[in-house]
């Protein structure tokens, strides 16, 4: 997310990750986790998916069970989320499954299928400051 226009001085009061959800395969419920996505470069590249592998620390979370297949699957970040914004930049967020973050082994669909209907915008960063 382009984030350089907010203010230089902006205080940052709370963000939320708001994405479209095309399906859910949740048969075993699981978190949608974010994490720092900085330095993937693209991001969300199959090629630099191992990069992610050491970044388990949660930006924010929201449990499978409770995303609904259309628009409005919001995700609040955290503190930690707060600090990952910049304010001179691009702010770059991933997405991980708590069970990928555990090293748990799938027993059956466990995966959430995020896009949009134009296939355009997936995801907004909806950021309150002052």
């Amino acid at each position: 997310f382009d984030t350089s226009s907010l203010p230089d001085d902006a205080i940052i009061k709370s963000a939320t990750l708001r994405g479209y959800l095309v399906a859910n395969y949740d048969e075993t419920p699981f978190d949608v986790v974010i994490v720092r996505g900085a330095g993937l470069n693209p991001p969300c590249n199959m090629s630099n998916y191992g990069l992610l592998l050491p970044r388990t620390e949660s930006l924010g979370s929201i449990n499978s069970q409770d995303l609904v297949v259309g628009p409005g699957n919001d995700i609040t970040l955290n503190g930690l989320g707060l600090a990952e914004i910049s304010l001179t930049g691009e702010t770059v967020l991933a997405l991980r499954s708590s069970r990928d973050i555990s090293s748990t082994a799938p027993s059956q669909k466990e995966f959430a299928n995020f896009g949009s209907r134009e296939r355009s915008v997936p995801f907004r960063l909806i950021i309150t400051y002052f």
